[in-house]
């Protein structure tokens, strides 16, 4: 089973935690995500189904594996995120940490003026936690 990565993304910005099962289809995966009060919430059953609480912005794509899609992140959103598979009476794990930055101003300095430019992409790396 393939996991998540760790990512950052950007407030406003969409991010995706890949998840792939050997299985090729969704059917025994779940995606479960511990939260700032550390409490583990069910984001989506065995089934794909999504929880009432997650459900306006977060959607499982199976298009290409098991993948959790967040909509227009907010900082709520950060947290550790564990997609859960169910393959032959075993069950396996892989987590990632998911942090959410403000948008973030560059600025470029010139002797005649300033550019202040919003970047709200997503930004992502595998060795945010050593």
């Amino acid at each position: 089973m393939a996991g998540p990565e760790n990512a950052i993304s950007a407030v406003g910005s969409n991010v995706t935690l890949r998840c792939s099962s050997p299985s090729r289809n969704c059917d025994g995966t779940e995606w479960l995500k511990y939260g700032a009060s550390g409490n583990l919430g069910i984001i989506s059953n065995d089934r794909g189904v999504i929880s009432n609480t997650y459900g306006d912005r977060y959607r499982v794509d199976n298009s290409s594996g098991c993948d959790l899609v967040i909509k227009n992140v907010e900082y709520t959103d950060a947290g550790r995120f564990i997609c859960r598979a169910f393959i032959s009476s075993q069950t396996v794990e892989k987590s990632a940490y998911l942090v959410i930055l403000g948008k973030l101003l560059l600025f470029q300095i010139s002797s005649d003026y300033v550019v202040i430019r919003i970047q709200e992409q997503p930004f992502k790396t595998e060795s945010i936690f050593v």
